[in-house]
């Protein structure tokens, strides 16, 4: 074979070919054909730079090897390790996350830009909110504040406001909580963040539902849902579709909060989000028995 007989010239048409494929987006391909050929490097600065896309699309696998591989090959890619941590809390693997956050963005050996420390604390305190480790996410919120300047960017300082207000709403204040994602809100516009915005909006939407305002739960959700559409990652899609269902539920609206929990469960089981798919469940459940209906109630609880 040729691998066998000329070793040189295999590796010149494998970069060749990676060539030729990250040219024409086929960039999965050509972060592997990269790695064959021999160059780590240029692999890695393809992943870094599609790490967001992938992220996007839904690419958990690609993610998880590509950051595999780089670390194994001592490839710097901190905005590849960050995104595939985040992509760990989409998925409900929130210590996995936190670990690579440590481990490889928020240790002082990695002597990394103030930016992508900053937002590794910022996503960093997200997940420790998401899995109950309240003292830990407060903590990461004051290393995020320390990070910031004035010259901090619109749409870094509006992670920073989100996390800050998920400590309010940990400590039940919710019109606070809200006012300070409404800060967010606006410097997400004004940056044309389409995809944080509708993050934010499911944080909006989740304070509003705790005050009782259940009809801005469904302007905050029916304002979300089709940016988070065009996502291939199922889970923030399941947890906005399930805050709407509730407040559809608790509005009277009883069919279209049917519809709702529906589009929820599927998502929350595409995302392999347990404890989503739980809550999600529970609601339902709830809103069975509201309508008489105890046996369908009862196997749901």
């Amino acid at each position: 074979t040729i691998e066998v007989r000329d070793r040189r010239r295999l590796r010149a048409l494998r970069e060749r070919a990676a060539a030729w494929l990250e040219g024409s987006g086929q960039v999965e391909a050509a972060v592997r054909l990269y790695f064959e050929a021999g160059l780590p490097r240029r692999a890695a600065a393809v992943a870094e730079a599609a790490s967001w896309p992938m992220r996007r699309a839904g690419r958990f696998a690609t993610l998880e090897e590509w950051t595999e591989r780089c670390v194994r090959a001592d490839c710097r890619t901190p905005w590849l390790v960050f995104e595939f941590a985040s992509a760990c809390g989409d998925h409900g693997l929130f210590d996995r996350g936190v670990q690579l956050f440590d481990q490889h963005l928020l240790t002082p050996k990695a002597n990394l830009p103030s930016r992508i420390r900053l937002r590794a604390s910022t996503s960093k305190g997200m997940l420790l909110y998401e899995s109950g480790r309240r003292k830990e996410a407060r903590a990461a919120l004051e290393q995020a504040k320390a990070l910031m300047t004035r010259r901090v960017d619109g749409r870094d300082r509006a992670e920073v406001l989100r996390l800050e207000a998920k400590m309010l709403a940990a400590d039940r204040k919710w019109d606070q909580a809200e006012s300070l994602v409404n800060r967010a809100l606006a410097l997400l516009e004004s940056a044309g963040d389409r995809d944080n915005l509708a993050f934010a909006l499911i944080d909006l939407s989740q304070y509003q539902f705790a005050r009782g305002d259940h009809a801005g739960v469904v302007r905050s959700t029916s304002r979300c849902l089709p940016i988070l559409g065009t996502h291939g990652s199922p889970s923030p899609l399941g947890v906005a579709y399930n805050n709407l269902a509730g407040a559809r539920h608790l509005l009277g609206e009883f069919d279209r909060a049917l519809e709702a929990f529906s589009a929820a469960l599927r998502n929350a089981r595409l995302g392999k989000a347990e404890y989503l798919e739980a809550m999600v469940l529970l609601g339902e459940a709830d809103l069975f028995s509201d309508l008489g209906l105890a046996f369908q109630a009862g196997e749901l609880y």
